[in-house]
């Protein structure tokens, strides 16, 4: 049993959870705010059902575009302790900070990409006001634009992950007692970080 790697598996569930309940607090504020210009709880409360798909769709997009910011931080971590023998709380806390960097990036990045693609849509189809719509509890306009947000967040999640994953730099070298390779050389090989 290595308790490393037990103890980074807990430390991304933790930040999974907490950041998770973060992320949807912000998105149902958020576009309420903007692209609603309701309060979509009282419309859940009164049971309208296109609400929820639509609010809960948003909700689901920005959750599968912000998830990627935690594995860098958990690898940058994990590229930090090797070849260290034990843990170090300052570490962890550096560790921390990427995933702020990383959390705050994407979260700002998801919720402009899916308001500006459903805005750009909205302005699209000029012969219905979807979000009245929605508001009226018409499924079929909820929907189709629950769709279109889905499919673009599955258009751009893979470019996200790469886009937030650039940010770590796995290639440092890992010589303990000198800055640079005497000529001749070799650095010592790294351990795979990402076991995918």
């Amino acid at each position: 049993m290595d308790l490393r790697i037990i103890f980074l598996a807990s430390y991304e569930m933790i930040l999974s959870v907490v950041f998770g309940l973060l992320t949807i607090f912000l998105v149902n504020k958020m576009f309420n705010w903007t692209l609603l210009k309701s309060d979509s709880e009282n419309s859940l409360a009164k049971g309208n059902i296109s609400m929820g798909i639509f609010a809960g769709t948003l909700v689901v997009c920005n959750l599968m575009l912000v998830q990627p910011s935690i594995l860098p931080s958990i690898n940058t971590l994990q590229t930090m302790l090797t070849g260290r023998a034990s843990m170090d709380l300052s570490l962890i806390l550096i560790s921390f900070g990427f995933f702020l960097f990383f959390y705050l990036v994407t979260t700002v990045l998801s919720i402009c990409v899916l308001f500006a693609a459903t805005w750009l849509y909205l302005k699209a189809t000029v012969n219905i006001d979807e979000i009245k719509e929605i508001k009226k509890n018409n499924m079929a306009v909820s929907i189709m634009l629950s769709l279109v947000i889905l499919g673009m967040t599955l258009f751009i999640q893979p470019s996200v992950s790469r886009f937030i994953a650039s940010f770590v730099r796995y290639d440092l070298s890992l010589v303990k007692n000198s800055d640079e390779l005497r000529q001749g050389e070799v650095a010592p090989p790294m351990e795979k970080i990402n076991p995918e």
